[in-house]
């Protein structure tokens, strides 16, 4: 087992007046880093992210994960888009 980046879920809610008003109450948002270079563009990110889902589905009342990503990020973006 290596570490190789960070990842974070939080109820949205907590977002207060700032939270889109497309994103529903109940939505928890997830975010992922993959920082180490050598593990980018092998599964490592997808597999956390199912990873961190798992996690707030099994452990929450969550209704449904969000992410909130920089269009300009594609990378992230095509990863997020991936992932579903």
């Amino acid at each position: 087992w290596v570490p190789v980046g960070y990842g974070h879920a939080l109820d949205a809610g907590l977002m207060g007046d700032a939270l889109p008003r497309e994103i529903p109450l109940g939505a928890w948002e997830i975010d992922l880093f993959v920082a180490a270079p050598e593990h980018r563009g092998k599964g490592v990110g997808a597999r956390a992210l199912e990873q961190i889902r798992d996690e707030v589905f099994g452990t929450t009342l969550a209704l449904a994960v969000c992410v909130f990503v920089a269009v300009g990020n594609e990378k992230a973006v095509r990863a997020y888009e991936k992932a579903g």
